[in-house]
């Protein structure tokens, strides 16, 4: 295949040959629009590939490593809570608390309660030698709304103290490493959708272990 990238890094169109009539030609071309946020980094050879029904375009990129910003005595400590997150700044003349509350945390709660109840509904309805289809498709949609929106509080709050943490001149961000928990979820996205959005501005985002944190 051929592969032709637009003057401004912002669409990849590739050209694919196809057998006519027992002859290889070029004719299929496919475009691949370039996600903004990498389109100023150095772009590699991409890939595609098939997944199933769809055509997945793989594209390598490099990031320049940032400058590391000069060390400040500032600290920005970062507590997830269930209904809120608790951001404590850290500067020579003491300390200062900001609050995050997110409304559609307790929605996450009820499709978390609702994943449950049909969860207990298919184990019984399949005990009992039932059809249990349905509930599952419920289940696998409910899955995945769960999914989505915990990826979209996470994000939500990771810009919350990046925003933050560079409003007070901040180099470090310390936060819970809760790789340990059963089920971490959104919260452990949340610690690497921070690092990779502080990464780019060359803050430091240390986990600690979250024993005796709160």
């Amino acid at each position: 295949h051929k592969v032709m990238l637009s003057p401004d890094n912002s669409v990849y169109t590739i050209e694919v040959k196809t057998l006519q009539e027992g002859t290889w030609t070029w004719g299929t071309a496919l475009t691949f629009r370039v996600p903004k946020h990498i389109r100023s980094f150095a772009l590699k050879k991409p890939c595609i590939r098939s997944v199933g029904d769809k055509i997945v375009l793989d594209l390598p990129y490099t990031r320049p490593t940032p400058d590391k910003l000069p060390t400040s005595s500032t600290v920005v400590a970062v507590d997830w809570g269930r209904r809120k997150t608790t951001l404590t700044v850290k500067t020579p003349t003491g300390f200062r608390e900001h609050y995050l509350k997110t409304a559609a945390a307790n929605k996450l709660t009820r499709l978390q309660t609702l994943s449950e109840q049909l969860a207990t509904k298919i184990i019984r309805r399949q005990a009992l030698g039932l059809d249990a289809d349905v509930l599952v498709q419920h289940k696998t949609f409910v899955n995945n709304r769960r999914h989505n929106l915990a990826k979209a509080i996470a994000d939500q709050r990771a810009t919350w103290v990046l925003a933050h943490t560079l409003g007070h001149g901040a180099t470090t961000v310390v936060t819970e490493n809760l790789s340990s928990l059963q089920n971490p979820g959104a919260r452990s996205t949340f610690i690497e959708l921070l690092q990779a959005k502080a990464a780019d501005h060359g803050i430091t985002v240390k986990a600690v272990n979250p024993a005796y944190t709160s």
